[in-house]
C-alpha cells in the first residue's frame, strides 16, 4: 500500500537567500566537497528545464484533475529552483569557474538527447532523476551534522530545494506509469543509463572547477582521496540512502513508498509563519 504524501505542493517564489554572503568554499571551508556539490547545483537550472519540457508533451493526455494541478504545480517549483541556483551559477562564474562553459557543453547533449530519445524516454529520465535528487534531499538534511559546516545561507537554498523535492517526487513517476503507462523495463532502464552518467559528470566538473581554483593535480587527487569516503563511503551521505535507491527496481514502486524527510513539517510550520527560507532552514536544526 503506497502511504500518500499528504501535504499539497507549493509554489514558493521571491525568495531571498543572500546568495552574496556566501563564501567561495563554503562546505566547511572544504574545497572538494564544495565543489562538488557546487558541480550538481549548477546544472539544475539546465536540467530542471529538460523536465518540464518532458513531461509537457503529456499534460493534454492526463484526466485526473489532481494530477493535472500536481503537473502544473511541478512545473513550476522546478521554475523556481531554476532560477535562484542561476543567481548561485552568476556568483560561481564570478569566481573564475568554468561554469558557463560546462553547462553549455551539457546542455548540447540534453539537445542531442532530446533529437535522438523518444519521449518517454525523456519523461522515463526525469523519473529516475527526481527519485535520486529527492533521496540526495533525505541524505543530506535527515541527520543535523551532516549539513551542520555548511554557510547557512547556502544551507537555506538546499534545504528549500529538498522540501520541494520532498513535495512533487511523485509527478513525474505517476505520469509515466499511469499516463503514458511506460513499462518496467523502460523505467529501470532510464535509472540504470543516466545515474552512473550523473555522478561520473559531477566528479569531472568538480575536478575542472578545482583546477580553475588553481589546485595542482596532485592537489585535487589529495583532496578527492579524502572527501569521497564522506559522500560514498561505507558510512557516507549517499551510501546511507543506497537501499531506498534501489526500491526503484521493485515492479510495484512508489516514491511515496519512502517516507517524507522527517524535519518537513518544522520546515513548514516556520516558513509559513515567517516567509524566511534561511529562518526555516535554521528551525530544521532546533533542538
Amino acid at each position: 500500500m503506497t502511504a500518500m504524501f499528504s501535504h499539497q505542493i507549493e509554489v514558493r517564489s521571491h525568495l531571498d537567500f543572500q546568495l552574496n554572503e556566501v563564501p567561495k568554499f563554503w562546505f566547511g571551508n572544504n574545497p572538494y566537497a564544495t565543489r562538488l556539490f557546487d558541480s550538481i547545483s549548477m546544472l539544475f537550472p539546465v536540467g530542471e528545464r529538460f523536465f518540464i519540457s518532458s513531461i509537457r508533451p503529456y499534460r493534454a493526455q492526463i484526466q485526473d484533475p489532481a494530477l493535472a494541478e500536481a503537473v502544473a504545480d511541478f512545473c513550476k517549483q522546478e521554475g523556481q529552483h531554476g532560477i535562484q541556483h542561476t543567481l548561485y551559477n552568476d556568483l560561481l562564474i564570478q569566481q573564475g569557474t568554468p561554469t558557463a562553459e560546462i553547462i553549455d557543453k551539457f546542455s548540447e547533449r540534453l539537445e542531442e538527447i532530446k533529437k535522438s530519445a523518444p519521449l518517454e524516454m525523456h519523461l522515463a529520465t526525469t523519473a529516475a532523476l527526481e527519485h535520486m535528487t529527492a533521496l540526495m534531499a533525505e541524505a543530506m538534511f535527515s541527520r543535523p551534522e551532516i549539513m551542520a559546516n555548511a554557510h547557512p545561507n547556502m544551507r537555506a537554498l538546499l534545504a528549500w530545494h529538498a522540501i520541494e523535492e520532498m513535495e512533487h517526487r511523485a509527478v513525474a513517476f505517476d505520469v509515466l506509469t499511469k499516463v503514458v503507462k511506460t513499462s518496467y523495463r523502460k523505467r529501470v532502464l532510464a535509472m540504470t543509463m543516466v545515474v552512473p552518467r550523473f555522478w561520473r559528470d559531477a566528479l569531472v566538473h568538480t575536478d575542472q572547477m578545482l583546477k580553475a581554483d588553481g589546485f595542482s593535480r596532485l592537489e585535487r587527487l589529495n583532496m578527492a582521496r579524502k572527501t569521497l569516503p564522506l559522500f560514498f563511503g561505507r558510512k557516507g551521505i549517499l551510501t546511507a540512502v543506497s537501499n531506498e535507491f534501489f526500491q526503484y527496481y521493485r515492479r510495484d514502486f512508489h516514491p511515496n513508498d519512502i517516507p517524507v524527510l522527517k524535519h518537513y513539517p518544522r520546515w513548514l510550520s516556520a516558513f509559513e509563519t515567517s516567509g524566511d527560507p534561511i529562518y526555516a532552514s535554521q528551525q530544521m536544526y532546533a533542538n
